[in-house]
């Protein structure tokens, strides 16, 4: 019996207008995405009526569908999610069974850290990366599966995921999203690429203790953007890391236990103290220096009006 055909409206990209056209009942994205190869850029996941979905998707009524790539924000994460398993696989596949920690955004990209007994070295850094090229020439599928709380949670501790299986010990989720790659698993909450080959661009590059993990940006898709050496910025993210040590909080799982301690007006006032200083510090060095004009930058609500003055 054939497929009953399906009226859709299709955005193929920003600033386009939507086009009416029929597809098949049950065509996936990715297979809807295969027709367009003139468009500039891959496409990573698209909108069905608004909302993002993975290209896996098979189109099974009327809809609205907006096709995204890199220069999509949301797109953007999932390539980003993605790369981060593809990088996690390829340090097990070369490395073996050792932490991995993704720190936070650095030099266009991620920093991360390879907890090996002794400091990773640029050849392993250059086989990783190898080995990450090999497995996008492969092709294989990003598979999702949904696992009971139960299953999730063993799986995580077996895995050495401590602080992730903290986390669902302490919260009511029922179901867990895991992918996998070659049998290689890892809890994402969000969305992937169907498979490797959709990672097209990517750098690994040895940067003080950790790795440099660094891919497109949003205005330029197709390239992986020139390297810049963010030295404060290093800097704070490692005196972050300082204050939280002194906190006693490295986790979401420690903030919690501080809650439900009571503990957390200490923290606050810790926090404060710490913070203080600095501030007093940086009045030290403007002084000194004798700067006349000091620029603060940052987004909407965090903090610039209550520094200035304070500073």
């Amino acid at each position: 019996m054939p497929e009953m055909e399906i009226v859709i409206q299709l955005i193929t990209g920003p600033r386009e207008e939507p086009v009416e056209r029929t597809v098949e009942q049950g065509t996936t994205l990715e297979k809807l995405a295969a027709e367009y190869t003139a468009l500039p850029y891959t496409i990573l996941a698209a909108k069905v009526d608004n909302k993002i979905s993975e290209l896996t998707k098979p189109i099974e009524a009327p809809c609205r569908i907006e096709f995204l790539d890199m220069r999509d924000q949301g797109a953007n994460l999932i390539y980003q999610r993605s790369l981060s398993l593809l990088y996690l696989k390829a340090i097990h596949d070369v490395l073996g069974k050792v932490p991995v920690g993704i720190e936070n955004s650095l030099n266009k990209g991620l920093y991360t850290e390879v907890r090996t007994p002794k400091p990773i070295t640029p050849e392993e850094v250059r086989r990783i990366e190898d080995r990450m090229h090999e497995l996008v020439h492969k092709d294989i599928p990003f598979l999702r599966e949904t696992l009971k709380r139960e299953e999730a949670l063993k799986i995580l501790l077996g895995d050495g995921h401590k602080e992730k299986a903290r986390m669902l010990q302490k919260s009511d989720v029922d179901k867990l999203p895991f992918y996998s790659l070659e049998g290689f698993r890892n809890f994402f909450y969000g969305h992937m690429v169907p498979s490797t080959r959709y990672i097209k661009y990517f750098e690994l590059r040895k940067y003080r203790s950790g790795v440099l993990l660094r891919f497109p940006h949003p205005s330029a898709p197709d390239r992986i953007p020139p390297y810049v050496d963010e030295v404060l910025l290093y800097q704070v993210f490692g005196e972050t890391k300082n204050w939280d040590r002194l906190m006693g909080i490295s986790y979401v799982g420690d903030l919690n236990e501080k809650i439900e301690s009571g503990e957390y007006r200490e923290i606050i006032q810790i926090s404060e103290a710490l913070h203080e200083k600095r501030i007093a510090q940086i009045a030290d060095m403007i002084t000194e220096q004798k700067k006349r004009i000091v620029l603060i930058c940052g987004p909407s609500s965090s903090g610039k009006t209550t520094f200035a003055r304070r500073l």
